[in-house]
């Protein structure tokens, strides 16, 4: 397969120019809405900007926004979709970003459960030290309690709001939990992903599959997710009218939170 079609059949990033189910991409747009408000006239890090369409509306409100990836297929893509004048695309991991200045506000949704244990405490210091005095940093993450089922190989760890917060509270002083909830056809998308999901698990009652190398489990959940999205798009014409207006962010509820977010806020120089 090409690089291209391995991208859009990715579970991990959402490809704009084949947004295969609308509700991903809706919620991912609800979480930077909400972030759009921190970001006035304030210069910008985002850390893992995946296609970059979360940025570019950041830029509208933010003085510069800095977006790294590692992904080179996902820079390469924003480089030519996106190209206002205050946003730049760098491809780099976190292991190797070393900014020569710090930021008003850091970004850095669905990232920290591809962190490797042995990897979280780089990348929060990394971020910890790019952060401007009373600057704000945004995470958001699944929330463990509804995602768990799905047993994505991408994902190292995936915490519950409670959990994510302590490990935050380590690092900064003012930790804020809130959650991306989604309405009763949100939830109706949720509850027919979760079953089409668990049915495909049934064929693997022994779960052989968490045998297998990581790589394989994760070209296999691709193939599977985009067979998943297809079937729910061609089949449900009410999962393909959910936009963003389906998503609200609210104080966070482990019951009903899709998504944890969490504000923190960086110490004042004394």
């Amino acid at each position: 397969m090409t690089p291209n079609i391995l991208y859009t059949m990715s579970a991990e990033r959402v490809d704009v120019d084949h947004p295969e189910l609308s509700a991903f991409f809706f919620q991912q747009q609800a979480a930077y809405t909400f972030c759009m408000k921190y970001c006035k006239h304030k210069t910008v890090l985002e850390i893992g900007s995946g296609s970059g369409y979360g940025a570019n509306r950041i830029a509208d409100v933010a003085t510069s926004v800095l977006c790294i990836d590692k992904d080179k297929t996902s820079i390469e893509k924003s480089k030519i979709i996106f190209q206002k004048k205050n946003i730049q695309f760098i491809c780099t991991g976190i292991e190797q970003f070393h900014p020569h200045q710090q930021f008003d506000v850091i970004i850095s949704l669905q990232v920290i459960e591809h962190i490797s244990p042995h990897h979280l405490d780089q990348y929060l210091r990394t971020i910890q030290a790019s952060l401007k005095s009373n600057g704000i940093c945004i995470f958001s993450t699944p929330n463990a309690p509804r995602s768990s089922y799905n047993e994505n190989p991408y994902h190292y760890i995936e915490y519950s709001g409670d959990a994510v917060r302590r490990i935050l509270l380590k690092y900064f002083t003012e930790v804020k939990l809130y959650g991306v909830m989604g309405d009763d056809h949100v939830e109706r998308f949720e509850d027919a992903r979760k079953r089409r999901v668990l049915s495909f698990f049934s064929f693997d009652p022994l779960s052989l599959r968490k045998l297998l190398p990581r790589k394989i489990r994760q070209f296999l959940f691709d193939l599977a997710s985009f067979a998943n999205r297809k079937t729910l798009n061609a089949q449900i014409a009410e999962f393909r009218s959910i936009s963003e207006k389906n998503y609200r962010i609210s104080p966070f509820n482990p019951n009903s939170a899709i998504d944890s977010i969490v504000v923190c806020q960086k110490p004042p120089v004394l």
